[in-house]
């Protein structure tokens, strides 16, 4: 709970945290409002940092309602970041880098030796790419989020790169809070790293409506690795 309560705590951007823990949790926000006995408008609220900070003690409550709910009603799921916080170590699980030229949609796509499942008309350029070489919801548990923005942060034209991904929908929702917070747009090519995904309607609505192409790899992490840096420079390894 401490761990949970003090990422909240600490980001000047609470709101975007507090629905990251509940996402990751798969509780809805009438869900906590029902457990809090108050609006689900007063959650929406303040996800959206429509309102001031709510205080600790709120927050503190916040965060027991979603692990009882989620030890109740949501078992996988509590039962997954249990154990992820349980990892004390998460090194060398994001790698960034630089392209020495710009390289096409396509072009990309045939350096992953990967499939497109969802295609855009249009042919994106990209200079950088950012590969999280674990599974999404462990680095989103395991960094502080102030910490793991940061990593993110990126300009446009860059492609990020998921291991490691069962529907896709953890991805997007992280790719939509950094595009918010960095005031940019999402990016148009994402590549998951999967030997069987199933891609929710959920991520395959963000794609459609954002122009991405998402393309799907069975590629292990160290070809990846290998394949990215092939004229690239590194950028961070944190």
């Amino acid at each position: 709970m401490q761990i949970i309560l003090g990422d909240i705590a600490v980001n000047k951007n609470y709101g975007i945290v507090m629905k990251k823990w509940r996402e990751l949790f798969n509780i809805t926000q009438s869900d906590v409002a029902k457990e809090l006995n108050i609006k689900q408008s007063v959650i929406s609220d303040y996800e959206n940092n429509r309102r001031n900070s709510p205080g600790i003690e709120f927050l503190r409550n916040y965060v027991k309602a979603l692990i009882k709910v989620g030890r109740e009603e949501h078992k996988k799921e509590y039962e997954g970041i249990k154990n992820n916080l349980g990892i004390k170590n998460i090194a060398n699980k994001l790698f960034a880098g630089e392209f020495m030229k710009e390289l096409t949609t396509k072009q990309v796509l045939n350096r992953l030796k990967a499939v497109q499942i969802v295609s855009q008309p249009e042919q994106a350029k990209f200079k950088n790419y950012l590969f999280l070489s674990d599974r999404i919801t462990s680095i989103l548990m395991k960094q502080p989020t102030y910490k793991l923005l940061k990593n993110l942060k990126s300009k446009e034209g860059t492609i990020y790169v998921f291991s490691n991904v069962k529907t896709g929908k953890i991805p997007l929702i992280t790719l939509k809070i950094l595009s918010k917070l960095n005031r940019i747009q999402m990016s148009k090519l994402v590549i998951f790293q999967s030997d069987n995904l199933k891609l929710s309607g959920f991520a395959r609505r963000t794609a459609k409506t954002n122009n991405i192409t998402i393309g799907v790899t069975k590629e292990d992490n160290n070809t990846i690795k290998s394949l990215l840096n092939v004229n690239a420079r590194n950028t961070i390894n944190v």
